[in-house]
Protein backbone atom coordinates (compact mmCIF):
# COMPACT_ATOMS: atom_id res chain seq x y z
CA UNK A 1 0.00 0.00 0.00
CA UNK A 2 1.34 2.96 -1.29
CA UNK A 3 0.40 6.37 -2.87
CA UNK A 4 0.65 6.56 -6.70
CA UNK A 5 -0.70 8.96 -9.46
CA UNK A 6 -4.36 7.66 -9.12
CA UNK A 7 -4.26 6.86 -5.22
CA UNK A 8 -3.12 9.89 -2.71
CA UNK A 9 -3.98 10.19 0.98
CA UNK A 10 -6.63 13.14 0.12
CA UNK A 11 -8.14 11.79 -3.40
CA UNK A 12 -12.11 11.06 -3.46
CA UNK A 13 -13.00 8.49 -5.55
CA UNK A 14 -16.45 6.66 -5.94
CA UNK A 15 -16.74 3.08 -4.26
CA UNK A 16 -16.54 0.22 -5.98
CA UNK A 17 -19.69 -1.29 -7.47
CA UNK A 18 -22.25 -2.92 -5.31
CA UNK A 19 -20.06 -1.78 -2.20
CA UNK A 20 -21.15 1.36 0.26
CA UNK A 21 -19.70 4.83 -0.20
CA UNK A 22 -17.00 5.90 2.28
CA UNK A 23 -17.12 9.24 2.75
CA UNK A 24 -14.62 11.24 3.01
CA UNK A 25 -10.80 10.78 2.71
CA UNK A 26 -8.77 7.78 3.86
CA UNK A 27 -6.69 10.60 5.81
CA UNK A 28 -9.57 11.42 7.60
CA UNK A 29 -11.28 7.89 8.11
CA UNK A 30 -11.63 6.39 11.70
CA UNK A 31 -14.58 4.10 10.99
CA UNK A 32 -13.38 0.30 11.24
CA UNK A 33 -12.06 -1.53 8.03
CA UNK A 34 -14.44 -3.29 5.75
CA UNK A 35 -14.85 -7.03 5.76
CA UNK A 36 -12.13 -8.57 3.51
CA UNK A 37 -13.49 -10.09 0.15
CA UNK A 38 -11.56 -12.92 -1.57
CA UNK A 39 -9.82 -11.90 -4.87
CA UNK A 40 -7.84 -14.30 -7.60
CA UNK A 41 -4.48 -12.55 -7.31
CA UNK A 42 -2.69 -15.14 -9.30
CA UNK A 43 -3.33 -18.29 -11.08
CA UNK A 44 -4.81 -20.84 -8.19
CA UNK A 45 -3.88 -18.62 -5.57
CA UNK A 46 -6.76 -16.78 -3.78
CA UNK A 47 -6.40 -14.19 -1.46
CA UNK A 48 -7.84 -11.17 0.02
CA UNK A 49 -8.73 -7.20 -0.35
CA UNK A 50 -10.04 -4.40 1.84
CA UNK A 51 -12.95 -3.28 -0.67
CA UNK A 52 -12.17 0.59 -0.29
CA UNK A 53 -11.70 1.89 -3.99
CA UNK A 54 -9.82 4.90 -2.15
CA UNK A 55 -7.02 2.67 -1.64
CA UNK A 56 -6.98 0.46 -4.73
CA UNK A 57 -4.85 2.11 -7.79
CA UNK A 58 -6.86 1.02 -11.19
CA UNK A 59 -9.81 -0.70 -9.55
CA UNK A 60 -11.61 -2.08 -12.69
CA UNK A 61 -15.00 -1.09 -11.76
CA UNK A 62 -16.50 -2.63 -14.89
CA UNK A 63 -15.25 -5.63 -13.47
CA UNK A 64 -17.20 -5.03 -10.11
CA UNK A 65 -20.06 -4.05 -11.81
CA UNK A 66 -20.75 -7.52 -13.71
CA UNK A 67 -19.42 -9.52 -10.52
CA UNK A 68 -21.87 -12.12 -9.32
CA UNK A 69 -22.81 -15.22 -8.24
CA UNK A 70 -22.84 -16.94 -12.04
CA UNK A 71 -20.29 -14.78 -13.81
CA UNK A 72 -17.07 -16.51 -15.22
CA UNK A 73 -13.43 -14.75 -15.65
CA UNK A 74 -11.56 -15.74 -18.26
CA UNK A 75 -8.13 -14.53 -18.04
CA UNK A 76 -5.00 -14.85 -21.04
CA UNK A 77 -1.36 -13.26 -21.02
CA UNK A 78 -2.31 -11.91 -23.97
CA UNK A 79 1.08 -9.72 -24.30
CA UNK A 80 3.41 -12.39 -24.69
CA UNK A 81 3.67 -15.84 -26.67
CA UNK A 82 2.65 -18.76 -24.14
CA UNK A 83 5.20 -21.19 -23.55
CA UNK A 84 4.01 -23.67 -21.37
CA UNK A 85 0.71 -24.95 -19.67
CA UNK A 86 -2.81 -23.30 -20.20
CA UNK A 87 -4.03 -20.52 -22.88
CA UNK A 88 -6.79 -19.51 -20.81
CA UNK A 89 -7.14 -19.67 -16.88
CA UNK A 90 -10.76 -19.24 -15.46
CA UNK A 91 -11.33 -18.05 -12.31
CA UNK A 92 -15.27 -16.98 -10.20
CA UNK A 93 -13.46 -14.03 -8.24
CA UNK A 94 -12.85 -10.84 -9.83
CA UNK A 95 -8.46 -11.29 -10.84
CA UNK A 96 -6.12 -9.28 -10.44
CA UNK A 97 -4.13 -7.59 -13.77
CA UNK A 98 -1.53 -10.05 -13.34
CA UNK A 99 -3.39 -13.17 -12.57
CA UNK A 100 -2.32 -15.48 -15.08
CA UNK A 101 1.56 -15.60 -14.40
CA UNK A 102 2.49 -12.50 -12.72
CA UNK A 103 2.99 -9.85 -15.64
CA UNK A 104 0.17 -8.34 -16.91
CA UNK A 105 -3.27 -9.60 -18.59
CA UNK A 106 -6.54 -9.68 -20.16
CA UNK A 107 -9.86 -10.12 -18.28
CA UNK A 108 -12.78 -11.25 -20.56
CA UNK A 109 -15.90 -11.69 -18.56
CA UNK A 110 -18.40 -14.26 -19.75
CA UNK A 111 -21.60 -12.07 -19.06
CA UNK A 112 -21.78 -8.01 -19.53
CA UNK A 113 -24.30 -7.98 -16.32
CA UNK A 114 -24.35 -9.23 -12.89
CA UNK A 115 -27.47 -10.69 -13.37
CA UNK A 116 -26.13 -12.60 -16.33
CA UNK A 117 -28.44 -12.26 -19.06
CA UNK A 118 -26.48 -10.55 -21.79
CA UNK A 119 -23.83 -12.96 -22.81
CA UNK A 120 -20.62 -11.40 -24.19
CA UNK A 121 -20.24 -13.27 -27.35
CA UNK A 122 -20.37 -11.82 -30.51
CA UNK A 123 -23.95 -11.63 -31.98
CA UNK A 124 -24.99 -14.71 -34.06
CA UNK A 125 -21.98 -16.92 -33.01
CA UNK A 126 -24.57 -19.53 -31.40
CA UNK A 127 -26.47 -19.33 -34.40
CA UNK A 128 -23.30 -20.01 -36.38
CA UNK A 129 -22.78 -23.07 -34.48
CA UNK A 130 -26.12 -24.66 -34.93
CA UNK A 131 -25.61 -24.42 -38.18
CA UNK A 132 -22.42 -26.45 -38.60
CA UNK A 133 -23.25 -28.68 -35.52
CA UNK A 134 -26.59 -29.13 -35.41
CA UNK A 135 -26.22 -27.92 -31.52
CA UNK A 136 -28.31 -25.30 -29.73
CA UNK A 137 -24.94 -24.28 -27.97
CA UNK A 138 -25.83 -21.92 -24.64
CA UNK A 139 -23.71 -19.26 -24.02
CA UNK A 140 -21.81 -21.54 -20.80
CA UNK A 141 -21.53 -24.09 -23.02
CA UNK A 142 -19.48 -22.45 -25.89
CA UNK A 143 -17.37 -20.99 -22.63
CA UNK A 144 -16.96 -24.82 -21.53
CA UNK A 145 -15.50 -25.32 -25.17
CA UNK A 146 -13.48 -23.00 -25.17
CA UNK A 147 -11.99 -24.31 -21.78
CA UNK A 148 -11.94 -27.61 -22.76
CA UNK A 149 -9.97 -26.78 -25.60
CA UNK A 150 -7.47 -24.46 -24.32
CA UNK A 151 -7.02 -24.48 -20.65
CA UNK A 152 -4.67 -27.43 -20.36
CA UNK A 153 -0.65 -28.12 -21.98
CA UNK A 154 -1.67 -29.92 -25.11
CA UNK A 155 -2.92 -27.18 -26.35
CA UNK A 156 0.30 -24.76 -26.16
CA UNK A 157 1.77 -27.97 -27.47
CA UNK A 158 -0.36 -28.95 -30.38
CA UNK A 159 -0.73 -24.85 -31.30
CA UNK A 160 2.86 -23.72 -30.69
CA UNK A 161 3.71 -21.82 -34.23
CA UNK A 162 0.79 -20.17 -33.96
CA UNK A 163 0.71 -18.93 -30.81
CA UNK A 164 4.25 -17.43 -31.40
CA UNK A 165 2.07 -14.53 -31.89
CA UNK A 166 0.44 -13.25 -28.80
CA UNK A 167 -3.84 -13.81 -28.14
CA UNK A 168 -5.51 -17.08 -28.32
CA UNK A 169 -6.84 -18.85 -31.09
CA UNK A 170 -10.22 -21.25 -30.65
CA UNK A 171 -9.91 -23.98 -32.72
CA UNK A 172 -13.68 -25.03 -33.46
CA UNK A 173 -14.60 -28.51 -34.63
CA UNK A 174 -17.38 -29.25 -37.42
CA UNK A 175 -18.19 -32.48 -35.33
CA UNK A 176 -20.89 -32.37 -33.52
CA UNK A 177 -19.34 -35.49 -31.64
CA UNK A 178 -16.02 -33.53 -30.99
CA UNK A 179 -18.18 -30.46 -30.16
CA UNK A 180 -19.67 -32.10 -26.84
CA UNK A 181 -16.43 -34.42 -25.91
CA UNK A 182 -14.80 -30.81 -25.37
CA UNK A 183 -18.24 -29.29 -23.42
CA UNK A 184 -17.81 -32.34 -21.25
CA UNK A 185 -14.66 -31.66 -20.57
CA UNK A 186 -14.87 -28.22 -20.21
CA UNK A 187 -17.85 -28.24 -17.91
CA UNK A 188 -15.29 -30.23 -15.58
CA UNK A 189 -12.28 -27.78 -15.83
CA UNK A 190 -14.29 -25.05 -15.50
CA UNK A 191 -15.52 -26.38 -11.86
CA UNK A 192 -11.99 -27.58 -10.84
CA UNK A 193 -10.68 -23.86 -11.75
CA UNK A 194 -13.64 -22.34 -9.67
CA UNK A 195 -12.99 -24.38 -6.76
CA UNK A 196 -16.61 -25.95 -7.34
CA UNK A 197 -18.40 -22.82 -7.36
CA UNK A 198 -19.39 -23.02 -11.13
CA UNK A 199 -20.63 -26.13 -13.39
CA UNK A 200 -21.43 -28.04 -10.55
CA UNK A 201 -23.60 -31.35 -11.07
CA UNK A 202 -23.88 -33.84 -8.85
CA UNK A 203 -24.47 -36.42 -10.92
CA UNK A 204 -21.41 -36.08 -12.94
CA UNK A 205 -19.65 -36.31 -10.32
CA UNK A 206 -18.80 -32.56 -9.56
CA UNK A 207 -20.41 -31.47 -6.31
CA UNK A 208 -20.50 -27.61 -4.99
CA UNK A 209 -17.61 -26.46 -3.41
CA UNK A 210 -14.08 -27.27 -2.81
CA UNK A 211 -13.22 -30.27 -5.00
CA UNK A 212 -11.70 -33.21 -3.16
CA UNK A 213 -9.31 -35.90 -4.57
CA UNK A 214 -10.35 -39.29 -3.45
CA UNK A 215 -8.64 -40.05 -0.17
CA UNK A 216 -6.69 -42.36 -0.70
CA UNK A 217 -5.32 -40.17 -3.36
CA UNK A 218 -6.15 -36.59 -1.58
CA UNK A 219 -2.43 -34.86 -0.54
CA UNK A 220 -2.08 -35.14 3.45
CA UNK A 221 0.40 -33.78 6.15
CA UNK A 222 2.58 -36.20 7.26
CA UNK A 223 5.44 -34.11 9.14
CA UNK A 224 3.56 -30.95 10.52
CA UNK A 225 4.98 -27.83 9.31
CA UNK A 226 6.05 -25.90 12.31
CA UNK A 227 3.91 -23.08 13.45
CA UNK A 228 6.39 -21.71 15.31
CA UNK A 229 8.49 -18.04 14.63
CA UNK A 230 11.92 -19.96 14.78
CA UNK A 231 10.33 -22.57 12.27
CA UNK A 232 8.40 -20.46 9.46
CA UNK A 233 9.47 -22.34 6.42
CA UNK A 234 12.10 -20.97 4.31
CA UNK A 235 12.35 -22.96 1.54
CA UNK A 236 9.56 -26.01 -0.25
CA UNK A 237 11.18 -29.09 -2.49
CA UNK A 238 9.77 -31.97 -4.18
CA UNK A 239 10.80 -35.59 -3.94
CA UNK A 240 9.80 -37.39 -6.56
CA UNK A 241 10.39 -40.65 -5.84
CA UNK A 242 8.01 -40.64 -2.68
CA UNK A 243 6.11 -37.78 -4.03
CA UNK A 244 6.49 -35.79 -0.94
CA UNK A 245 6.53 -31.88 -0.82
CA UNK A 246 9.06 -30.58 2.00
CA UNK A 247 7.43 -27.07 3.18
CA UNK A 248 10.38 -26.36 5.65
CA UNK A 249 10.68 -29.50 8.01
CA UNK A 250 6.67 -29.85 7.05
CA UNK A 251 6.05 -32.95 4.73
CA UNK A 252 2.69 -33.39 2.31
CA UNK A 253 2.06 -36.23 0.17
CA UNK A 254 1.15 -37.71 -2.08
CA UNK A 255 1.75 -34.96 -5.07
CA UNK A 256 1.74 -35.82 -8.12
CA UNK A 257 4.87 -34.51 -10.48
CA UNK A 258 2.50 -33.09 -12.86
CA UNK A 259 1.32 -30.58 -10.12
CA UNK A 260 4.58 -29.75 -8.76
CA UNK A 261 5.47 -29.21 -12.05
CA UNK A 262 2.45 -27.37 -12.89
CA UNK A 263 3.00 -23.78 -14.63
CA UNK A 264 1.36 -20.67 -16.73
CA UNK A 265 3.72 -19.85 -19.01
CA UNK A 266 7.14 -20.15 -16.82
CA UNK A 267 5.63 -19.47 -13.57
CA UNK A 268 5.89 -22.15 -11.53
CA UNK A 269 2.04 -22.40 -9.72
CA UNK A 270 3.41 -24.00 -6.22
CA UNK A 271 6.64 -22.01 -5.64
CA UNK A 272 4.86 -19.04 -6.84
CA UNK A 273 2.14 -20.00 -4.37
CA UNK A 274 4.97 -20.34 -1.20
CA UNK A 275 6.63 -17.37 -2.18
CA UNK A 276 4.26 -15.16 -0.90
CA UNK A 277 4.39 -17.00 1.85
CA UNK A 278 7.17 -17.81 3.17
CA UNK A 279 9.01 -16.42 6.44
CA UNK A 280 10.75 -13.68 3.78
CA UNK A 281 8.21 -13.75 0.81
CA UNK A 282 9.13 -12.79 -2.37
CA UNK A 283 7.77 -9.55 -4.40
CA UNK A 284 8.82 -6.08 -5.00
CA UNK A 285 9.17 -3.84 -1.62
CA UNK A 286 7.49 -0.50 -2.62
CA UNK A 287 6.15 0.31 0.92
CA UNK A 288 7.09 0.03 4.82
CA UNK A 289 3.70 -1.58 5.07
CA UNK A 290 5.55 -4.78 2.76
CA UNK A 291 7.61 -5.42 5.62
CA UNK A 292 4.69 -6.54 7.25
CA UNK A 293 4.17 -10.28 6.71
CA UNK A 294 3.00 -13.03 8.84
CA UNK A 295 5.92 -14.06 10.80
CA UNK A 296 4.54 -18.03 11.93
CA UNK A 297 3.06 -20.59 9.27
CA UNK A 298 -1.02 -20.70 9.97
CA UNK A 299 -2.47 -23.67 9.88
CA UNK A 300 -5.13 -21.99 7.02
CA UNK A 301 -1.85 -21.94 4.70
CA UNK A 302 -1.42 -25.96 5.67
CA UNK A 303 -5.66 -26.28 4.93
CA UNK A 304 -4.61 -24.34 1.18
CA UNK A 305 -1.92 -25.85 -0.16
CA UNK A 306 -3.74 -29.15 -0.57
CA UNK A 307 -6.50 -27.42 -2.31
CA UNK A 308 -3.65 -25.29 -4.40
CA UNK A 309 -2.67 -28.80 -5.72
CA UNK A 310 -5.92 -30.30 -6.47
CA UNK A 311 -6.84 -27.15 -8.33
CA UNK A 312 -4.22 -27.41 -10.78
CA UNK A 313 -5.68 -31.04 -11.65
CA UNK A 314 -7.44 -29.68 -14.65
CA UNK A 315 -4.82 -28.48 -16.31
CA UNK A 316 -2.67 -31.48 -15.93
CA UNK A 317 -2.88 -34.58 -17.78
CA UNK A 318 -6.25 -37.03 -17.12
CA UNK A 319 -5.55 -39.96 -14.57
CA UNK A 320 -5.05 -42.96 -16.65
CA UNK A 321 -4.56 -43.66 -20.69
CA UNK A 322 -8.03 -43.52 -21.56
CA UNK A 323 -8.37 -39.55 -20.31
CA UNK A 324 -4.84 -38.51 -22.33
CA UNK A 325 -6.29 -40.10 -25.03
CA UNK A 326 -9.14 -38.29 -24.62
CA UNK A 327 -7.45 -34.64 -25.09
CA UNK A 328 -5.08 -35.72 -27.33
CA UNK A 329 -8.18 -37.22 -29.41
CA UNK A 330 -9.70 -33.77 -28.94
CA UNK A 331 -6.72 -31.42 -30.20
CA UNK A 332 -5.67 -33.20 -33.29
CA UNK A 333 -8.91 -33.85 -35.08
CA UNK A 334 -10.14 -30.54 -34.58
CA UNK A 335 -11.62 -30.38 -38.69
CA UNK A 336 -11.79 -27.79 -40.78
CA UNK A 337 -15.09 -26.00 -41.13
CA UNK A 338 -14.95 -23.53 -44.23
CA UNK A 339 -13.55 -20.61 -45.90
CA UNK A 340 -12.71 -17.37 -43.44
CA UNK A 341 -13.68 -15.28 -46.62
CA UNK A 342 -17.35 -15.52 -45.92
CA UNK A 343 -19.30 -12.08 -46.26
CA UNK A 344 -18.58 -10.06 -43.09
CA UNK A 345 -21.81 -8.94 -42.51
CA UNK A 346 -23.51 -12.05 -42.62
CA UNK A 347 -22.59 -15.01 -39.62
CA UNK A 348 -24.89 -17.35 -41.68
CA UNK A 349 -22.21 -16.99 -44.71
CA UNK A 350 -19.16 -16.77 -43.17
CA UNK A 351 -17.74 -19.80 -41.11
CA UNK A 352 -17.60 -20.99 -37.54
CA UNK A 353 -13.39 -20.53 -37.35
CA UNK A 354 -15.08 -16.77 -38.32
CA UNK A 355 -17.43 -16.47 -36.08
CA UNK A 356 -14.66 -18.14 -33.37
CA UNK A 357 -12.16 -15.20 -34.18
CA UNK A 358 -13.83 -12.70 -31.99
CA UNK A 359 -14.49 -15.49 -29.13
CA UNK A 360 -15.86 -14.23 -25.80
CA UNK A 361 -15.41 -10.66 -25.40
CA UNK A 362 -15.49 -9.67 -29.32
CA UNK A 363 -18.63 -7.54 -28.86
CA UNK A 364 -18.14 -6.44 -25.31
CA UNK A 365 -19.39 -3.25 -23.72
CA UNK A 366 -16.50 -3.17 -21.28
CA UNK A 367 -13.48 -1.41 -22.12
CA UNK A 368 -9.92 -0.87 -20.52
CA UNK A 369 -8.95 2.31 -19.15
CA UNK A 370 -12.52 3.40 -18.35
CA UNK A 371 -13.94 3.13 -21.51
CA UNK A 372 -17.19 1.67 -21.09
CA UNK A 373 -17.54 0.83 -24.94
CA UNK A 374 -16.01 0.07 -28.70
CA UNK A 375 -17.20 -1.04 -31.51
CA UNK A 376 -16.59 -4.78 -32.01
CA UNK A 377 -14.62 -5.88 -35.05
CA UNK A 378 -16.12 -7.68 -38.33
CA UNK A 379 -15.81 -11.23 -38.37
CA UNK A 380 -14.86 -12.94 -41.40
CA UNK A 381 -12.49 -10.93 -43.10
CA UNK A 382 -9.08 -12.40 -43.18
CA UNK A 383 -7.75 -13.22 -46.60
CA UNK A 384 -5.52 -16.25 -45.75
CA UNK A 385 -6.56 -19.57 -43.19
CA UNK A 386 -3.81 -20.00 -40.86
CA UNK A 387 -3.33 -23.55 -40.08
CA UNK A 388 -1.38 -25.71 -37.52
CA UNK A 389 1.75 -26.64 -38.14
CA UNK A 390 1.45 -29.81 -36.74
CA UNK A 391 -1.61 -30.87 -37.74
CA UNK A 392 -2.68 -28.63 -40.27
CA UNK A 393 -6.31 -27.45 -38.69
CA UNK A 394 -7.29 -24.19 -39.24
CA UNK A 395 -7.27 -21.78 -35.99
CA UNK A 396 -9.84 -19.33 -34.92
CA UNK A 397 -7.96 -16.12 -33.25
CA UNK A 398 -9.85 -14.99 -29.67
CA UNK A 399 -9.33 -11.87 -29.43
CA UNK A 400 -10.01 -10.10 -26.11
CA UNK A 401 -9.96 -6.42 -28.29
CA UNK A 402 -11.00 -3.92 -25.40
CA UNK A 403 -11.26 -6.63 -22.92
CA UNK A 404 -10.49 -5.21 -19.60
CA UNK A 405 -7.36 -5.88 -17.60
CA UNK A 406 -7.89 -6.64 -14.05
CA UNK A 407 -7.39 -4.64 -11.06
CA UNK A 408 -4.13 -3.47 -9.59
CA UNK A 409 -4.14 -3.07 -5.89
Amino acid sequence: MKQTPDRQVTTVTAPLPSFPPRPGTIAEETSPCPALIRIAYRAFDRQYLIPDARIIDRGRPELWQVASDWQVFAVEQHDEPLTAGPGLLFTADVPDMHYFKGRGGRVLPLFRDSACLAANIAPGLLKAIFKRLGVNATTQDFLAYTAGITAHSAYTRRFAAELRAPGIRVPLTADARLWSEAVSLGRQVLWLHTYGERCADPAQGRKRGEPKLPPERRPKVVATIPDTTEDMPESISYDQATRTLHVGSGQIRPVSPQAWAYETSGMKIVRKWFGYRKKDPAGRRSSPLDDINAYRWPARFTTELPDQLIGELPLTPLPGQAGRHRRHHIACHLTRTGSWTGAPDNLGAASAVSAVIRGICAASTLGARGRTSHSPPVVGSSPTRPTCGTCQQPVGRLHPGEATSGISA
